[in-house]
């Protein structure tokens, strides 16, 4: 893979998993110069808020994501990431039946964290109580710490 630069974050609605994932990554990479890191989702319009609970568990890790808005999928922006990072198998098959050429720069966020067990996707929290909000971010905050480490050790 070339040096990446633009990271790209997919998941269904843009409301919870990939702004998160966002959060974390720009946090992580604050220090570093030259990482654009964006998300977008496959369901949604664009425009649309974060869910309170994905804007209240971020704020509990000193992350504010509640002036962000939505990104609806857009194939410029699959061909501007030197790296896309999606939520589960579908939304890898979607953006890879969507835009061509994506096969070696579209990973699943744990498959790129090296985190591949018995369940390769991240699940979405919506519509579900705070405590899976909270579990949910846990696992994409320690998998974004491998995922960072992985882009820097390989720089």
């Amino acid at each position: 893979m070339d040096k990446i630069r633009k990271i790209l974050v997919i998941c269904t609605g843009n409301a919870c998993r990939s702004p998160m994932a966002e959060g974390f990554l720009k946090k992580y990479f604050r220090q570093e110069n030259g990482f654009e890191v964006t998300s977008a989702g496959i369901s949604t319009t664009g425009g649309m808020p974060p869910t309170p609970d994905a804007v209240q568990v971020m704020i509990e890790q000193d992350i504010d994501i509640s002036g962000y808005l939505s990104t609806a999928f857009d194939e410029a922006l699959v061909r501007a990431a030197d790296l896309i990072l999606v939520m589960s198998d579908m939304h890898k098959d979607f953006v890879r039946g969507k835009v061509f050429g994506t096969d070696k720069k579209i990973f699943l966020y744990k498959e790129f964290a090296g985190a591949i067990g018995t369940d390769k996707n991240i699940d979405d929290p919506i519509g579900q109580t705070i405590t899976v909000y909270r579990n949910v971010r846990d696992e994409i905050r320690d998998l974004t710490e491998a995922i960072v480490e992985r882009i820097m050790s390989s720089r």
